[in-house]
């Protein structure tokens, strides 16, 4: 039989299969998943203020705060453990960070709040302490006239605590006495000039 034309063929439909809907079901649960690896692997890096800054925008985009409440708890616990390890060492900036990071993160459910190892009243105790301890250490650098180094004991307590008003005024006193201070020995510097006096 000789081939046939291509007149002689018949035409090609082009028939797509139907185009089903994906099934959405299971989204939450892949996100929830996902999340957790990234808690997980914050976690394992020992990055605690991450983790638990993660956890709190995962919170933020809704989701329930059951949902990863076992890597909250393992990090929040661990940096109240480093929070205490830094003020025994003197280090009360790095433990009052974390420990804001812990208290502005504090759960709302009871369940959780009796598994934190600190209570929110704890936490600002030891928040105080540790403002408390940065203000006296400024205050001593200030009396032995280290007004630059006050200034930074001073900025300190600012970086967790914007609002603080004490660590604000002692700043800006201290700041203007700098200031002051450096245009006396600019002074005191500054060539003569003119004839002198008594010659």
């Amino acid at each position: 039989m000789p081939p046939r034309a291509a007149k002689d063929l018949p035409k090609r439909v082009n028939v797509q299969a139907p185009i089903e809907s994906p099934d959405l079901s299971d989204l939450p649960v892949l996100n929830n998943t996902l999340a957790q690896q990234q808690a997980r692997h914050l976690l394992d890096a020992q990055d605690y203020i991450g983790t638990i800054n993660f956890i709190q925008d995962e919170r933020n985009k809704g989701a329930g705060e059951k949902i990863l409440s076992e890597e909250y708890l393992q990090a929040a616990n661990s940096s109240l453990d480093q929070a205490d390890a830094l003020m025994r060492k003197g280090d009360y900036p790095g433990a009052a960070i974390l420990l804001k990071t812990v208290q502005a993160s504090f759960p709302q459910s009871l369940e959780l709040q009796q598994q934190v190892t600190a209570s929110p009243t704890q936490l600002t105790d030891k928040i105080d302490l540790c403002t408390e301890k940065l203000m006296e250490a400024g205050l001593i650098a200030y009396r032995s006239g280290e007004l630059a180094r006050a200034v930074k004991f001073w900025e300190q307590i600012l970086a967790y605590n914007p609002q603080h008003q004490d660590a604000r005024n002692s700043i800006q006193t201290t700041q203007l006495q700098l200031t002051k201070l450096k245009t006396l020995n600019s002074k005191d510097q500054a060539p003569l000039s003119g004839p002198i006096q008594g010659q």
